[in-house]
Parts: structure tokens; sequence; C-alpha cells
């Protein structure tokens, strides 16, 4: 059975969450959207009150969400009232709304009407996440969400069971101490695998005194030497290469 909390206008929240989605740089918001982020703002009060939502809507499963008829007729009658400003647009696949808080209206902020902090959060970081991105909300109403998870299509929402985590009732792990011993064991053992791993093998190859070693000895040196003491290295003769040979 539904919880709900009594005598909260629903205008009043929907002006203050377009007033937010303004704040967060959000200059518009989808009706989807709108009904979407009232739910939630219904959700996070429900978890810290023991199920009793903000506003007083009968939230039921309606194709692939939360929603209500006295949410869209609030929603028409401040356009109605030109409280806020309604904007046709479309797409390749639809047309749709957007809504934005009129330029005259100054309205009240969440804060201001007296939402928890962590309402407030949850709302505030839902526009700033899924403004464009309409799927991923929709996604995460219908499957990240007690009242939905648990509910069929047509039930009427059930917010009983939200529950806000409390990170206080998480306490850390005892630590056991730790044996000196077995804690130098594993260090070596790691330090000899890494050692193993990671430090080059530089090998020093012997150097190779041949013919070909001879013959580049003896371009090198003909360089600097007089004309007629210049070697021959290219057929016209022969090197006698057997003092390299001996020194190998």
């Amino acid at each position: 059975m539904s919880t709900q909390a009594a005598g909260r206008p629903t205008d009043e929240a929907i002006l203050a969450l377009l007033h937010e989605a303004k704040e967060a740089g959000v200059p518009s918001v989808t009706r989807t959207g709108l009904v979407k982020y009232l739910y939630l703002l219904d959700y996070a009060t429900a978890q810290e009150l023991n199920g009793k939502t903000w506003t007083s809507v009968r939230w039921r499963f309606v194709h692939f969400g939360p929603f209500d008829g006295t949410v869209a007729d609030a929603i028409d009658g401040l356009v109605a009232r030109s409280a806020i400003a309604e904007q046709k647009s479309s797409s390749p696949k639809k047309d749709y709304y957007l809504y934005q808080l009129a330029d005259w209206k100054e309205a009240k902020s969440l804060a201001e009407l007296g939402v928890s902090a962590h309402a407030r959060n949850t709302v505030a970081n839902a526009i700033r996440e899924y403004a464009q991105d309409l799927t991923a909300l929709l996604r995460y109403v219908y499957s990240k969400t007690e009242p939905m998870v648990n509910a069929s299509p047509g039930d009427v929402l059930d917010f009983s069971g939200c529950a806000k985590v409390d990170f206080r009732i998480f306490k850390p792990m005892p630590r056991k101490a730790l044996d000196p011993k077995k804690v130098a064991t594993v260090k070596a053992l790691l330090e000899n695998e890494y050692s193993k791993r990671y430090t080059a093998t530089v090998s020093h190859a012997l150097p190779r005194y041949d013919e070909v070693f001879a013959l580049g000895l003896a371009a090198l040196n003909a360089q600097d030497a007089p004309e007629d003491d210049l070697l021959a290295v290219s057929g016209v003769g022969r090197i006698d290469t057997e003092e390299f040979r001996s020194s190998r």
C-alpha cells in the first residue's frame, strides 16, 4: 500500500523543479522528464520518511514508468496561468513539448520549500546527468527505484519499501596483525621475481678479427697514407691477416 504525504501542492514542486533545472544550466525540460523528476522527488523523500512522499500524487505504473493524470493536469494548469512557458518541438520520431519558467515567474527553490538535502541532491543529480538522455532517465526510474521494480503495469506504486542507505551501519573489518617472517618471505619472493623479469642481461661478445675486419682496417689506414704506400684492397693485392686470426 502506498504511503503519501498530504497537503503539499504539486504546482509548487513542479515550479521548484524547473527552478532547479535552470540553476543547473538546463533551460527547458520535456514533459516526460518533468514528470519523472517529480517522481524522484517523492521517491527520495520516501527514503527518509518511512515511505511518505513529498506530494500527494498517486503514482501508477503506466506504460514504461510512473505516471498520474493529476501531474499532467498540474502542468497544463501552470501553462494556462502563464506560470511556465510551453514550446512545441519535434524530432524525426515524434513531436514533444519543452517547459521552462516564465520570464516573470519567480519560483521557490526546493530548499526554500523545505525539501531535505538528500532529496534535493537526488533530483539535482538526475537533472544534470539525464538532461540530454531521456532514455537513460527512464531506464533509471524503471529499473533502479524500488516502487517501480516491485510493481506490475497498472499497479499503484508502493513507497513503503524505500530506504536510504545508512553508511553508519557499515563498520570496517578488523585487521589481523601480519607475521613479520611471512611478510619478509613474500617480499623476498616478489623482489626475486621482479629481478628475473625486469633486470636486463647484457652479453659481451668477443671481437671478431677476420679477413673482412682486416680489409676494412686497411682501407681506413689507407686514407692517411702516401699514395705509393696504399694497400691494395680491391683485388690488386691481398693482405696477410694471420696476425688478426691469431689474436682471435
